[in-house]
């Protein structure tokens, strides 16, 4: 009896002990990380997809720092793209925390040059290629009379096989490498396809497949589209991504062609089985001519009824390419457009490609029509972006242009099938919290970026697709009707837009967006822009409710003597903060409204405006532009009923360097009527 005792008293003791301790203190562990390189050699200039697979045991939020070992170092998300453009061996690192511990880990990437043939070839076409450096029989490059309107460089190079990238794929059941990888280069979208033809070695094929099996898989860069219910859509998934083509194989003379319309990283797999496929064409008139675009369904991973998905696809680009290429005139690509088909789950509707400007990868999981109508629309206009685009500006600039890049694809979808609810993306008053012109911020999207395009084409038609035209006027040096030639020059989606619009201003957006619309609403009347009912109930915006005051005698901001103090602070630059002022019900506060800004001191032109509105009706009382300078004191009448809102907002355009939020205050008091 007395050892049970004991043992209960110091099992007491200890359990009292471990109480006044942090548990962190004895379970806190250290984060794991695993770095992927795709791909870890490659020749310059090249785009490296360099992942991070990491978590934390105790569930603490990580943070990622990088070292790509060519001199750039920089803070980052788990995933990165990192272009290297010298030859040579370097090292990537990332280091990872959760605040107490950090974890490294690290791998090489080796840029070299590679076996290649190349020549110029001009207007009456050509070939490059030949036997005898390729570890096929021979791979030939073929350029067709018309092809090159211009004297154009070709480069036909060989890469080591992909195998090596991806052994999930290299090893699965379903296709496995053959032989070496091609890198055709040549900086053209043309209009006539530039056929490459490669002669297989039956011994180069696995045992148990079949050359008439034989695929061509092109190596692409994506980002995974969001659903509207992913909460951090700004953290999209970066990939590398093998897309099937199509080809012809002649098994007698044991030859594999396929057709490029752009530059690609390319290379033969085998099936045990081929793809189901489907394809359709249809007829309209494009200036003049007959023009047919056509669509090729490649289904990796078939959906539950496929006769109804192609009849959603078969309704859905017909409708999309009338909108968009033919009434609203944006430039479409030349090459038939490839829709890919697999399963993405549940949160990724579909992929964004930043290599290519014809192809789609739409998730084969969808029971709403409307909606895979409307996601299929906003990935078609994906592919208008990129052929106004040149592939360094996509690579370099993809995180800065994703507000500009899928804000206007929602917008787009919206104009196709404005009809259809969902798909919308709709915008959080949060969001202008954040600048516009960022693509993730507390989890706010830029998606949501929709918002602001919706009213650019509503204050002055047309100028989405202006922008694109005088930026695929900047990105390339060559237009011959339906053949582009890439230049290497990056330009960001936003200068183009405020070189050709500098008048555009955020704060009449801003105000307009947060004081004359609800954006909690699906935006689903037809042939819409910007309609007073368009977008949820008419009214102001709610504030925060740390943002909203109450005023009551007695209290601050019931007389001169005794006025309410507010302080604000905005994120540089196009972004807003805004307040909300009311009275309480049965309060005898009633009278003239007074507000004084005071002066905003360093480089930010801050802007002010000012609203009451009474039971759905708007009426402004005072807009300053430019806190820097003295204003007058902004009046209104205040009485219960009546609610004011203060709007103000940071209106800059150009490239911001100085980074600091912007703070500052004003003061609000009631002079009430005489006799109150």
């Amino acid at each position: 009896m007395i050892c049970r005792i004991g043992i209960w008293a110091f099992g007491i003791l200890l359990l009292a002990l471990f109480a006044g301790c942090p548990p962190e203190t004895y379970f806190d562990n250290p984060p794991y990380v695993s770095l992927r390189l795709d791909p870890n050699y490659g020749e310059a200039p090249l785009d490296v997809v360099c992942t991070a697979h990491a978590y934390d045991p105790d569930g603490y939020k990580l943070t990622y720092s990088w070292d790509f070992g060519d001199g750039t170092v920089c803070a980052g998300k788990s995933t990165m793209l990192h272009t290297y453009t010298q030859l040579g061996r370097y090292s990537v690192r990332v280091t990872v925390s959760d605040g107490t511990y950090t974890v490294t880990d690290e791998r090489r990437v080796w840029v070299n040059n590679y076996p290649s043939q190349s020549g110029e070839i001009g207007p009456g076409g050509g070939s490059v290629g030949e036997e005898g450096i390729f570890s096929c029989r021979f791979a030939t490059m073929i350029v067709p009379p018309g092809g090159a309107p211009a004297p154009t460089v070709f480069r036909l190079s060989e890469w080591p096989s992909l195998a090596a990238l991806d052994a999930k794929q290299a090893n699965s059941e379903r296709f496995q490498w053959v032989g070496s990888a091609y890198r055709v280069d040549f900086p053209l979208k043309t209009s006539l396809p530039i056929s490459v033809v490669i002669g297989y070695d039956d011994a180069l094929i696995p045992q148990g497949f079949l050359p008439q099996n034989l695929i061509v898989m092109q190596r692409l860069i994506a980002l995974e589209e969001c659903a509207d219910s992913a909460e951090a859509a700004g953290d999209r998934a970066l990939l590398a991504d093998n897309v099937p083509m199509a080809a012809a194989i002649d098994t007698e003379a044991r030859t594999i062609q396929f057709d490029l319309y752009a530059g690609a990283l390319v290379q033969l797999a085998v099936m045990e089985e081929p793809f189901e496929t489907a394809q359709f064409d249809f007829g309209a008139k494009q200036g003049g001519t007959e023009y047919c675009p056509s669509m090729r369904v490649l289904f990796e991973d078939p959906p539950d009824n496929p006769e109804w998905f192609l009849s959603v696809l078969e309704d859905s680009l017909p409708q999309a390419w009338q909108v968009l290429v033919s009434e609203r005139g944006f430039r479409n690509s030349a090459a038939p457009l490839r829709v890919i088909v697999r399963d993405l789950g549940e949160t990724a509707p579909g992929l964004l490609y930043l290599t290519d400007d014809a192809t789609i990868c739409l998730n084969r999981n969808w029971l709403n029509a409307g909606e895979m109508m409307k996601t299929f629309a906003h990935l078609y206009f994906h592919t208008l972006q990129n052929t106004a685009n040149n592939c360094r500006s996509k690579i370099d600039n993809f995180v800065q242009n994703q507000w500009f890049v899928e804000g206007t694809a929602c917008w787009a979808a919206d104009e196709v099938f404005d009809a259809q609810p969902g798909g919308y993306h709709a915008t959080q008053p949060g969001r202008f919290h954040a600048p516009l012109d960022t693509a993730d911020y507390n989890g706010q999207t830029e998606y949501q970026t929709v918002a602001f395009w919706k009213w650019v084409e509503a204050e002055n038609p047309g100028m989405i697709r202006a922008a694109l035209n005088a930026h695929c006027g900047v990105t390339h040096d060559l237009d011959f009707g339906g053949v582009l030639r890439e230049n290497t020059a990056p330009k960001l989606f936003k200068d183009t837009f405020v070189e050709l619009w500098p008048e555009a201003d955020f704060t009449a957006f801003a105000c307009t967006a947060l004081f004359r619309k609800h954006f909690e609403n699906d935006e689903i009347q037809a042939g819409d822009l910007w309609a007073d009912d368009a977008l949820g109930a008419y009214g102001v915006c709610p504030a925060n409710p740390e943002d909203t005051y109450v005023l009551h005698p007695g209290y601050p901001g019931d007389s001169a003597e005794n006025p309410l103090t507010i302080h604000y602070e905005v994120q540089p630059a196009l972004s807003a903060d805004w307040f909300l002022l009311k009275t309480g019900p049965d309060s005898a506060l009633s009278g003239t409204v007074h507000m004084a800004f005071e002066l905003v001191t360093g480089e930010t032109p801050l802007d002010a405006v000012v609203y009451a509105f009474q039971l759905g009706d708007i009426a402004p009382i005072a807009e300053f532009r430019d806190l820097r300078q003295p204003h007058p004191e902004a009046t209104g009448w205040f009485a219960e009923g009546v609610e004011i809102g203060i709007f103000i907002v940071d209106p800059r355009w150009g490239s911001i360097s100085d980074r600091t939020r912007c703070e500052g205050q004003f003061m609000v008091w009631i002079q009430t009527e005489k006799g109150e």
